[in-house]
């Protein structure tokens, strides 16, 4: 257990963003995020995944990408990203 806990050292990410103005949409992460560990909150309520559920996934330049399904966020939303980091 003590080996298990040394290597998701550092691998588990949490990044907080403020939605600056109404329609914003498009949310990028500072890593890759490994495949199906993504859980994405907000304003508290965790968001299902897919093209006609909340939000979809993408990755563009290395690293992993929100996008909201349409209308998309209104200002002051808070948006949690919670992902293991793709080693």
């Amino acid at each position: 257990l003590a080996g298990r806990a040394t290597f998701l050292e550092g691998r588990v990410v949490r990044q907080n963003f403020a939605v600056a103005s109404d329609g914003d949409r498009v949310f990028t992460l500072a890593n890759l995020a490994e495949h199906g560990s993504i859980m994405i909150y907000v304003n508290g309520l965790l968001q299902d995944d897919g093209a006609s559920d909340d939000y979809v996934m993408s990755e563009a330049g290395g690293v992993s990408v929100v996008t909201f399904n349409l209308p998309g966020l209104i200002t002051a939303d808070k948006v949690s990203v919670k992902y293991d980091k793709r080693l």
